[in-house]
């Protein structure tokens, strides 16, 4: 094959793949093509599973199964079930290497079963499907295993439904109905945390935090917006879909689940209005943002600010969070565009004493100016805040990493003209640093009192300092020493 035909072939797939999501509209040039670059492809228009290779067939979820139907008798369990294919692919059936299911019927249409790692499987082309099958034996067993991919599943044991479904990982356990525990009755509890992220695209994360009780079962958490947002991903442990119609589709199973949603915004906007609703949902949101200062400056208005220990997601803790209630918009207002070559210009002025002890230094600093390249004011590491207001209003001190890892105290600052009165301490066998702070101040101004019968011997590196011994002689002094000496 000719180098200018494999370059022809390769671009003719690049084409087909960026068409993909909308092959019915292909080019007529194009179409003849069609079977020829999808083949073994397919699953490219499956959704993709969050963090694995994109461009393997494992990482991309082609099948999504209903509620497992099992009805138990004397010497047999019948199973039902529906499945729907994005693209071929095997699918699991109930039972293992010595429950292995009989007379398994696909469309009521006999199929060949095939033996996976000792499990039971059935190979199926795209399309939906209804399965059924039996699984004989000599005397009832204690449980049957059942795939990993089902979550929802309904059992009858002689003609008597069983509302409350015993289940240990992938075991449904059998025996008499009135050793099952019966479950809490049905709850779903549901928080919300967002975070919105400037850039070209942007982008937003939703990420549900789920406590679930009661039965197995599928609900519509909410319906989303297709038209602004794009899927990008889903990571869950629960089975998690979004239908055309921007349905939020879960299997559900008792425990504590986390479900982390990603789009792609549609246009490029300012204002992002809290539309989503549903029995579940929460009437409040917990949302975050991120600025991009090399695309544009921005901040956050017309919301309201709250510490980021009120959120649940760890990484986005050195990020401004915001409540926002139902049908509430949050704005964001911008100031210039393009990289900021402007600096922090904030000045220090700081009233310190030294303990009786001498062990430490308290200070109380008062901080102004303006900020522009991020939201927060650290200390340094061993300098330890214990009040801090802005613009006479206090604000929660809290702990962060720097880029050292090294742990630090500070506060989230969400205007860039600052007014800050902080209090503090540190060792004195601690204080290396003039300010203490994690910013470079443009004028520093500090008043140091001492306990009585102490004298302060010499001030290094301070472009003019006064009550220091050394600093109360003068040249005229150090001339007349050496001429009596």
């Amino acid at each position: 094959m000719s180098s200018l035909f494999k370059i022809t072939l390769f671009s003719l797939s690049l084409i087909f793949l960026s068409l993909s999501a909308d092959s019915n509209n292909l080019p007529s040039e194009l179409s003849e093509w069609k079977d020829w670059v999808s083949y073994k492809q397919e699953f490219y228009s499956c959704p993709h599973l969050s963090g694995q290779d994109y461009n393997k067939k494992s990482s991309h979820l082609c099948a999504w199964p209903s509620k497992l139907q099992m009805d138990i008798v004397k010497n047999k369990m019948v199973f039902s079930q529906k499945w729907s294919l994005q693209d071929k692919g095997k699918i699991p059936l109930p039972g293992n290497i010595n429950q292995w299911p009989q007379e398994v019927k696909v469309n009521n249409n006999k199929a060949i079963v095939l033996k996976i790692r000792n499990k039971p499987f059935i190979q199926l082309e795209k399309g939906n499907y209804s399965i059924t099958g039996m699984i004989p034996w000599t005397k009832q067993p204690e449980s049957i295993e059942i795939p990993d991919q089902v979550a929802l599943v309904s059992l009858k044991i002689n003609n008597k439904n069983i509302e409350f479904v015993k289940r240990q990982n992938n075991l449904i356990w059998l025996g008499n109905v009135k050793q099952v525990e019966k479950p809490k009755a049905n709850f779903i509890k549901l928080w919300v945390n967002r975070l919105i992220k400037d850039g070209h695209p942007m982008m937003m994360t939703m990420v549900l935090d789920l406590d679930i009780g009661g039965s197995a079962r599928e609900e519509v958490l909410t319906q989303l917006n297709l038209n602004k947002y794009q899927l990008t991903s889903i990571t869950s442990e629960l089975n998690t879909q979004i239908d055309s119609q921007g349905n939020l589709k879960v299997q559900l199973k008792p425990g504590s689940y986390e479900v982390r949603l990603e789009f792609k915004i549609h246009e490029f906007s300012n204002e992002f209005t809290f539309e989503e609703k549903g029995k579940y949902w929460p009437k409040q949101e917990i949302w975050v943002y991120q600025n991009n200062d090399r695309l544009r400056s921005t901040q956050v208005i017309n919301a309201s600010a709250i510490d980021s220990e009120q959120g649940f997601v760890n990484q986005w803790s050195a990020l401004p969070h915001y409540v926002v209630n139902h049908q509430e918009t949050l704005t964001i207002k911008e100031g210039h565009r393009g990289i900021s070559h402007s600096s922090d210009r904030l000045s220090l002025q700081r009233q310190m004493w030294l303990s009786f002890d001498n062990q430490t230094y308290y200070f109380f600093d008062t901080i102004k100016g303006s900020k522009s390249k991020d939201w927060r004011l650290n200390t340094l590491p061993d300098y330890k805040l214990t009040q801090l207001k802005n613009h006479n209003k206090e604000r929660l001190i809290t702990y962060s990493n720097n880029h050292q890892g090294e742990q630090v105290t500070g506060v989230e600052v969400r205007t860039s003209n600052i007014d800050v009165f902080a209090a503090g301490e540190v060792a004195s066998n601690k204080m290396h640093h003039a300010s203490g702070w994690d910013v470079n101040f443009t004028t520093t101004k500090v008043n140091l009192s001492i306990p009585p019968g102490r004298k302060l011997i010499a001030i290094s590196g301070a472009d003019s300092s006064y009550g220091d011994w050394l600093g109360e002689w003068n040249l005229v002094d150090l001339l007349n020493i050496k001429t009596t000496s």
